[in-house]
């Protein structure tokens, strides 16, 4: 995973920068029951919306609670780990199960995502993708976006594409953005502890 902000070809202070299983459909008409957007269903914002709180609460950091209650931050450690444990199985057992897109090398901020392909689509498409964000719990978040850069490569064998994210409803932009910026944040941590020792 990087973050990077000063070489951001998406113009956005904050990309999350990652190998994850994602994948990318054609958007011919806009599924029923479609949001006020006109384009993805409000259960599907919702759930996408659900799994990115989810992912924050996976991801929150222990909190330490001194040496007065030593034992009991012991404990919890133990218990956090035995947890993380326990999902990791889960999520490998569930795994197995899905048919998991290929993992690709994306770029995805708070109103773009970006990667190369070897079959791209066209131009002003609609697309619907589809992206797992965490290895721990394995759903995806799907985002619906519209294709405004189709560049091929030097060598002709791929395209980089970017797509601006729409449709985005408040609550699920606002999830986007704070997940986004937890990553960025631990980039930025994980940078300086690399820096430190």
């Amino acid at each position: 995973m990087v973050i990077d902000q000063t070489d951001n070809p998406l113009g956005e202070s904050v990309a999350y920068d990652a190998l994850l299983p994602f994948r990318w459909q054609h958007l011919e008409v806009p599924p029923a029951g479609a949001a006020q957007s006109g384009l993805q269903s409000v259960d599907e914002q919702a759930a996408s919306e659900a799994l990115l709180r989810t992912l924050l609460v996976l991801d929150d950091a222990r909190i330490e609670l001194g040496e007065e209650h030593e034992a009991l931050s012991q404990e919890l450690v133990r218990l956090d780990f035995k947890i993380n444990l326990m999902l990791d199985m889960v999520a490998e057992i569930y795994r197995r199960q899905l048919d998991m897109p290929s993992e690709r090398q994306i770029r995805l901020g708070g109103a773009h995502a970006e990667w190369h392909d070897s079959s791209p689509p066209q131009m002003g498409e609609r697309l619907r993708l589809e992206i797992y964000l965490s290895q721990k719990y394995s759903r995806p978040i799907y985002l619906l976006g519209q294709v405004i850069v189709v560049e091929a490569s030097p060598a002709g064998d791929s395209a980089r594409v970017v797509v601006e994210l729409i449709g985005l409803s408040e609550p699920l932009q606002a999830q986007l953005e704070k997940f986004l910026f937890r990553q960025h944040r631990r980039a930025v941590a994980h940078a300086r502890r690399a820096t430190d020792s």
